[in-house]
């Protein structure tokens, strides 16, 4: 604003260099307002400030300026935003080309485009202009967000339903403004990506609405399965039961009884390291066994170490809901070498329910390794 004010006290007069500056100044705006991070919006401007260029053709003869080793993606980002976020393929001198093809001076480049086809992370590999980089990042970030809201709207829906309670009733009460200020979340649609991520419950979500005769269950619903039937311990009296925080058995698990001070007896399984390898005091170890199989839900963490790629967390979700199995707590994050590890609490009945779980998520192409894993 200052700089057209300048410019039009001074006559107005059309200088191209200057008008490349103001245009380029725009850019800086544009960027400043799309990317959050100082750190992205210092590397945006180094890379306009410092790379050398090239320059191609659209079809129709026009000229694309682009920084040195750009590829097709820049290039369709460089036409259009909507043009970059569902380029399909490119053409560079009439024939076809990978999308990572790096550009040189002169080529004549044609963007196909589909409907279906969105930005990939792998393009951050490979793409050179800022432009390009902040727009896929943004596609990423709001993709990662929707899906994050559609698995916490499911979770949210579903602890209502067990608790004869509607979500849908919730969200639009007035209490659930009191929620968004003690969680700190400054709107709905963030309150529910919140528990989509894993950051936090669905029960510090939907505790106040519990009627008052309820107990609110704690917020790890494990202990709702901690009851002593179905089990049979030998060589003891009338001890209290209780299941293992540390291993988690479930029907089908070889287990073990380990005779507290003060709590009773805890099932552990057999190959549980807390009780076996000389850890434990064996004189304390006592035989138990599973009666008749019961209904009773058992709580069972593990992980799934995935390629970390947007819809993945909601492919997840599916499977393990096809199965008929309950998510209980989720909690997501990615590690070093670019993948995503999800650690899931699963609501089992027996042992079969698990094997059934790990053998569908193993059978997805981007799940890298599944694995139960020792509760906490």
């Amino acid at each position: 604003g200052v700089a057209a004010h300048w410019r039009y006290k001074e006559g107005g007069s059309a200088v191209p260099s200057l008008d490349e500056k103001f245009a380029w100044l725009r850019q800086l705006l544009e960027w400043h307002k799309e990317l959050r991070s100082p750190r992205e919006f210092v590397e945006s401007v180094k890379t306009d400030l410092f790379e050398e260029s090239v320059y191609v053709f659209t079809p129709d003869g026009d000229v694309r300026e682009l920084p040195a080793g750009s590829t097709p993606v820049d290039f369709a980002y460089a036409i259009h935003s909507d043009v970059g976020d569902h380029c399909a393929g490119a053409k560079v001198n009439n024939r076809m080309v990978p999308l990572k093809t790096q550009l040189k001076t002169g080529d004549t480049v044609e963007i196909l485009t589909a409907k279906h086809r969105t930005p990939s992370k792998d393009w951050l590999t490979f793409v050179k202009s800022s432009r390009a980089r902040n727009r896929i990042r943004r596609f990423l970030k709001q993709e990662e967000e929707r899906q994050s809201r559609a698995l916490g709207q499911e979770i949210l829906e579903r602890e209502a339903r067990r608790h004869r309670l509607s979500w849908q009733k919730i969200a639009r009460s007035d209490e659930i403004h009191e929620v968004l200020g003690e969680t700190g979340l400054s709107s709905l649609d963030k309150l529910v990506a919140a528990v989509g991520y894993g950051r936090i419950s669905a029960l510090q979500v939907l505790g106040r609405f519990l009627p008052d005769k309820e107990e609110p269950p704690p917020s790890r619903p494990r202990k709702t399965a901690r009851r002593p039937g179905g089990i049979r311990v030998r060589g003891v009296g009338d001890l209290l039961v209780h299941f293992s925080r540390c291993c988690s058995p479930v029907p089908g698990d070889e287990i073990v009884g380990f005779i507290t001070r003060g709590r009773g007896v805890s099932i552990h399984r057999a190959d549980c390291p807390n009780v076996g390898g000389g850890v434990a005091d064996s004189a304390r170890v006592v035989e138990a066994s599973w009666e008749a199989a019961e209904d009773t839900l058992h709580p069972v963490r593990i992980s799934v170490r995935t390629e970390n790629r947007p819809g993945i967390l909601a492919a997840v979700s599916a499977r393990i809901s096809a199965e008929n199995i309950n998510i209980s707590a989720a909690e997501v994050r990615t590690d070093r070498r670019g993948g995503a590890l999800c650690l899931l609490e699963l609501e089992i009945r027996n042992r079969g329910d698990l094997d059934r779980v790990l053998r569908s998520l193993s059978g997805l192409r981007e799940v890298l390794e599944v694995k139960r894993v020792a509760g906490s």
